[in-house]
């Protein structure tokens, strides 16, 4: 079953290429001697890496060429990936994987909060408070929860919708 058009398909397997060529790259294998030694405490060259996610919309987002919905979720998940290569050359290691997050959640204290998100186009969010007032609203921090759903994952990652 084809689920992505030929374009789509073209465009994911083009930056599944890439990714892979960058893992089995030189320049790679002297990232991950970098992170080696600073895993080991041995004082050699710093690593660089940029961590963009507060700002996908710039790197991310424009650089999206899929139609389907589902392809682009790949093509983001992908450019993820090569970001921090091909636009800043840092030092994030790129490993020959397609990684599948697990579905998790979590509920912390039990407590439902309200977000406020911005009227325009931007990234930005208000968690607006659950506690006022620490000693009166006490009794609220109790509990809360959080989990895995293997199942849903394991369907998620068995579902032919990877085999593109």
């Amino acid at each position: 079953m084809n689920y992505f058009n030929d374009k789509d398909r073209e465009i994911l397997r083009e930056l599944a290429k890439k990714q892979v060529e960058y893992a089995n790259s030189k320049e790679n294998e002297i990232i991950l001697k970098k992170w080696d030694a600073l895993k080991n405490g041995r004082k050699e060259t710093p690593t660089v890496r940029l961590l963009f996610s507060n700002f996908t919309h710039e790197v991310i987002t424009p650089r999206l060429r899929c139609e389907d919905e589902y392809a682009r979720s790949i093509e983001s998940s992908l450019l993820q990936t090569l970001v921090g290569r091909e636009l800043f050359n840092d030092d994030t290691p790129i490993t020959p994987d397609f990684k599948v997050f697990w579905n998790t959640w979590v509920n912390p204290f039990g407590i439902k909060n309200k977000i406020t998100r911005s009227s325009s186009n931007s990234m930005g969010f208000h968690i607006d408070p659950v506690i006022e007032d620490l000693e009166e609203d006490f009794e609220k921090l109790k509990g809360g929860d959080f989990g895995v759903d293997r199942e849903k994952t394991k369907t998620h990652r068995n579902s032919s919708r990877y085999y593109w």
